[in-house]
């Protein structure tokens, strides 16, 4: 469940950073995208305990939920560098993230 939900966060800011790279909205639209992606965020499941739970707790420690049309906080050095780890985590347990 949680690196399903994790995938669920990316695939949402992987269609909005697109479209609005390919000019099919704009800037505002994109942060409300990515303030939606923080609160699915929110709401993933944690595994129990280990690796993927740790890395889900880092993240969602970075990338608190956020409203409106203020964006998530994804772009971030300590949101990059959790997300990493929560990709690494998920792959380890044999869950294609990707």
């Amino acid at each position: 469940m949680t690196c399903a939900g994790f995938g669920n966060v990316q695939t949402i800011l992987f269609n909005s950073h697109a479209a609005f790279a390919e000019g099919r909205m704009e800037a505002e639209e994109e942060r409300a995208w990515s303030a939606l992606a923080s609160r699915v965020l929110d709401t993933v499941p944690a595994a129990e305990e280990g690796p993927v739970a740790d890395a889900l707790a880092e993240l969602q420690s970075a990338v608190p939920p956020t409203s409106g049309a203020k964006a998530g906080n994804f772009d971030s050095d300590e949101a990059q560098d959790a997300a990493e780890k929560l990709f690494a985590a998920c792959e380890a347990e044999g869950f294609d993230v990707a």
